[in-house]
């Protein structure tokens, strides 16, 4: 559908965080070195289909999303209502793989999920990049990417440390 204009420099969750119409969640640890780099919102028309495989009217979603970075190494963390958060990966699974036999599948299957702290996160993991998807803080769904430069258990904790971002300009 549309983007903010990237015209925040340096990038700020507070500042996103006044600009989305959710709840913005940001990691409270972060690998050593590691910044943040890119604060963005988007909505994205997506083409739907119904469980029948029938084409259903396209859907907008709404995510915010933040990149950190050491310089050679970055995280995405992704976040949406939940709802939003679903039709997003279900779009995800279903874009075509390329021909290659070496290229990666748009988003790993789903594997074995974990629990820290006593929370679910969701986890699909494969050659090519880890996905971590975390619900119940808050009224929102954080997802995280990272491309398996880092081990597991850091994505783990990275996700498992988010917390509400107070919006630049509010006291609450």
């Amino acid at each position: 559908c549309s983007r903010l204009p990237a015209t925040d420099r340096p990038p700020s969750a507070a500042r996103l965080a006044g600009r989305v119409p959710f709840a913005v969640m940001e990691p409270t640890f972060l690998p050593e070195g590691f910044e943040l780099i890119g604060a963005n919102f988007r909505q994205l028309t997506l083409p739907c289909r119904g469980p029948d495989g029938q084409e259903e009217p396209p859907q907008c979603v709404e995510i915010a999303y933040l990149q950190y970075s050491d310089g050679l190494v970055n995280i995405g963390i992704g976040i949406a209502p939940p709802a939003q958060m679903d039709a997003f990966e279900a779009w995800m699974a279903t874009r075509p793989v390329e021909d290659d036999p070496d290229a990666c599948p748009p988003l790993p299957d789903e594997a074995r999920p974990l629990t820290a702290d006593g929370e679910l996160i969701r986890r699909r993991r494969d050659r090519c990049r880890t996905v971590l998807r975390l619900d119940g803080r808050g009224d929102v769904s954080v997802l995280l990417l990272g491309r398996n430069e880092l081990p597991e258990d850091e994505y783990l904790h990275v996700i498992a440390s988010v917390a509400p971002v107070q919006p630049a300009g509010t006291n609450r």
